[in-house]
């Protein structure tokens, strides 16, 4: 299903990293995850190959927002697709620069938005 696609992983809560990267990975996706921003911006520099959707919370700590962190992304990849998640309300999601689903969410509606996005 994942058909050899990246995806780079944003979250700064252990517990659902690990479930949502078992989730990816058992979709067939290859996952690379990162529990700050600091950490995913490594990635850019490094020959990690090519990252076709990036995951990452809205809220990902005091130093850097996911929406600064797509922003740093896309400046160096133009056609990065981008899928926030959250569960922060009051977040204007309008001005962002890809797809948004609120938190929490099922498995399988998690998993049809990164397809949907990536296909």
């Amino acid at each position: 299903m994942g058909d050899s696609k990246t995806i780079l992983l944003v979250e700064d809560t252990p517990e659902l990293l690990e479930t949502l990267r078992q989730m990816l990975e058992g979709a067939g996706y290859r996952v690379i995850c990162a529990a700050d921003g600091e950490t995913a911006l490594k990635f850019l520099s490094e020959p990690t190959g090519e990252i076709d959707l990036l995951v990452t919370d809205l809220f990902i700590g005091n130093e850097m927002d996911g929406n600064h962190l797509s922003q740093l992304f896309l400046r160096e990849r133009p056609n990065l697709r981008v899928l926030f998640i959250s569960g922060g309300a009051g977040r204007n999601t309008t001005a962002l620069a890809g797809e948004f689903i609120q938190k929490p969410f099922s498995g399988k509606t998690f998993l049809e938005k990164v397809r949907a996005h990536l296909f």
